[in-house]
């Protein structure tokens, strides 16, 4: 989880910058990385509810 999370923050400092310099792009990056993030904390956590 600690791996993901440091590649979920660079995305987003990398977003903020882009959008901050008035690249659109950098919109479409942190909604990706939202997603991103939201479905691995979705997946972890739907598996470490079935664990014993």
């Amino acid at each position: 989880m600690l791996f993901t999370a440091l590649f979920a923050i660079a995305g987003i400092i990398l977003s903020v910058f882009l959008i901050s310099a008035g690249i659109g792009g950098g919109w479409v990056i942190l909604g990706m990385v939202v997603c991103i993030s939201l479905a691995t904390v979705l997946f972890v956590g739907d598996i470490k509810k079935r664990q014993p």
